[in-house]
This record gives structure tokens, C-alpha cells and sequence, in this order.
């Protein structure tokens, strides 16, 4: 039982540490799909923007490129 808790926790810390590192990268969540054009949003808006200027005035939260 030890050893199944343990390899679940290393699963969950692995898993997790991939997550972050995605988001950072804007290859992860539900940021994409943004036209060639309009590249820049965050990640859970359906909102795209041709700037990051633009973005970061519409948004809350770090404005990242999403196609």
C-alpha cells in the first residue's frame, strides 16, 4: 500500500510539473485556436487579440501568444 501511495504521488508531482511548464510555454489549457492574425489571449477567454497591448487592456491575468 506504501509503494501504491507512493507511485501515485510521484505520478501527481510529475503530471503537475508538466502542467506548469506548458502554461508558461502557452502549449497547455484552453488558451489556442486564435487566428494568425490575432494571436494574443489568456488562457480560459474565448477572446483573441492582435496585440498584447490590446489583450492586456481587454483581460485579467498574463496575456500570452494562443494559435
Amino acid at each position: 500500500m506504501k509503494r501504491i501511495n507512493s507511485i501515485l504521488f510521484f505520478i501527481m508531482v510529475v503530471v503537475s510539473g508538466f502542467g506548469i511548464s506548458c502554461e508558461e510555454e502557452g502549449i497547455s489549457g484552453t488558451c489556442g485556436g486564435c487566428p494568425s492574425d490575432s494571436v494574443w489571449s489568456v488562457f480560459g477567454s474565448d477572446q483573441c487579440y492582435e496585440t498584447r497591448t490590446q489583450c492586456e487592456a481587454a483581460e485579467t491575468g498574463d496575456c500570452i501568444i494562443c494559435n
